[in-house]
């Protein structure tokens, strides 16, 4: 089984100017990571950096201001697919963003939910830039690994794994806990996750507040 990501939205701009945002590198570097190579042929060369991490990848298929599809082939993301479609309607351009090839029925659902979150956030930064011509560098701010794993319910974030000596660890998370709040800020999702994990840097002492059963419980521990 696989699992995607999907992202369907419309930019008050020409398509050109949104086709150049995602095939040329100095543009995708100014709102996704930091730097981001691509080169948009067949066969070409895609690579970014976010702090702390790497990614490359290939250029699968281009079709000129009208389709994108690229892998990136790093880590429990190996050969994902990225697929960018480009369509001019009365008002702009409407985009088709699709992520897929998450393996696996657990690991894979854990992977797309995560990435649907970065992608949100990389989003917003995209829209700042062709709105406003700023880099507003969100995205690409550092993220601190919390040291768990966690699958995304009508409830909330339950978690699924922890690691040995990590954060989770340490305030005494378990798989099947149901985390509430991170540093006293709740947290139902992995986007809020993903923005508490790049406010505070390691080192930063937090609590977790988290539900095992019908037990509320507390924990802190050092990121």
């Amino acid at each position: 089984m696989t699992a995607r990501v999907e992202k369907v939205f419309e930019v008050a701009l020409p398509v050109a100017r949104v086709w150049r945002a995602f095939a040329e590198s100095a543009e995708r570097s100014q709102w996704e990571a930091d730097p981001f190579e691509i080169e948009a042929r067949p066969g070409g060369r895609v690579r970014w950096e976010l702090p702390g991490m790497a990614c490359e990848g290939r250029v699968l298929e281009v079709v000129p201001e009208r389709l994108l599809v690229h892998t990136e082939g790093s880590g429990p993301h190996a050969e994902t697919r990225v697929r960018v479609a480009f369509e001019p309607v009365p008002h702009g351009t409407q985009v088709t963003l699709v992520h897929e090839g998450f393996a696996g029925p657990e690991a894979g659902a854990l992977a797309a939910a995560s990435t649907a979150a970065g992608w949100d956030l990389a989003l917003a930064d995209l829209f700042v830039w062709l709105e406003r011509g700023v880099p507003a560098r969100r995205f690409v701010r550092r993220w601190t690994d919390p040291g768990l794993e966690a699958r995304q319910t009508r409830a909330g974030l339950e978690i699924t794994s922890v690691a040995p000596g990590g954060f989770g660890e340490k305030c005494g998370l378990a798989a099947g806990d149901l985390l509430l709040a991170v540093g006293g800020a709740p947290v139902t999702s992995f986007r809020e996750l993903w923005v508490l994990m790049k406010e505070h840097g390691p080192g930063a002492k937090l609590s977790a507040e988290f539900l095992r059963g019908r037990e509320r419980l507390v924990g802190s521990a050092s990121l």
